[in-house]
């Protein structure tokens, strides 16, 4: 009974280091390591800015007045998840450029997502990096610019249209916008003008 009784003390010791004492040592540490970077208080501290989050009609104010306080970088903690928020192009890039392992949430999306660039890191990222980013540069997508602006023009056009046909009905905003994100598609990759936009194109079916 004894012998039962300590492999019982010893798994609640275990349970207890595993998964109270080792995570809470790490949001410690991770928490020390981000002290650098700018903040807005006071916050509270068990929950952070989770109190200041979520009041009804001051949320938007709030983010604003921080955005014109941080012009490139600032941290909120949501209970034990501290959140660093990204503003400037330039700080943006530092992040972007760097091969430093992921999350292990990217983990979780291996299975189904594959080894690709969003799951990779090291000198694999890097590599497919490198290769994707001349295919993206700014050079080659700014002839894209007068279909991208085109598409938006016809999905604009359709509103009014039917604003004006049906005395503002309500418009199923997602339908819109894939109809106008397959309009550009076959307007960027196949140089094809479906018209989709203007004609009654069930886009659940045909996407």
């Amino acid at each position: 009974m004894e012998v039962i009784i300590q492999l019982v003390l010893a798994f609640v010791f275990w349970a207890i280091v595993r998964y109270c004492v080792f995570p809470l040592a790490w949001r410690i540490k991770n928490h020390w390591d981000v002290r650098c970077i700018p903040t807005d208080g006071p916050y509270n501290w068990l929950d952070g800015h989770l109190s200041l989050i979520g009041k009804r009609g001051t949320d938007v104010q709030r983010w604003t007045n921080w955005l014109k306080s941080h012009r490139r970088i600032f941290r909120t903690r949501l209970l034990y998840l501290t959140e660093i928020n990204l503003l400037h192009p330039e700080t943006v890039s530092v992040v972007l450029k760097t091969a430093s392992p992921k999350n292990q949430i990217y983990s979780w999306l291996g299975a189904w997502l594959g080894d690709g660039l969003l799951i990779s890191s090291g000198k694999k990222w890097s590599r497919d990096r490198r290769l994707l980013t001349n295919g993206f540069h700014f050079g080659i997508l700014r002839g894209y610019h007068p279909v991208y602006q085109e598409g938006v023009d016809a999905m604009m056009t359709s509103w009014l249209k039917q604003e004006s046909q049906d005395g503002g009905r309500v418009v199923d905003l997602s339908q819109c916008c894939k109809l106008m994100t397959l309009d550009v598609i076959l307007r960027c990759i196949m140089s094809f003008n479906s018209h989709c936009q203007e004609s009654s194109v069930d886009t659940e079916s045909d996407m």
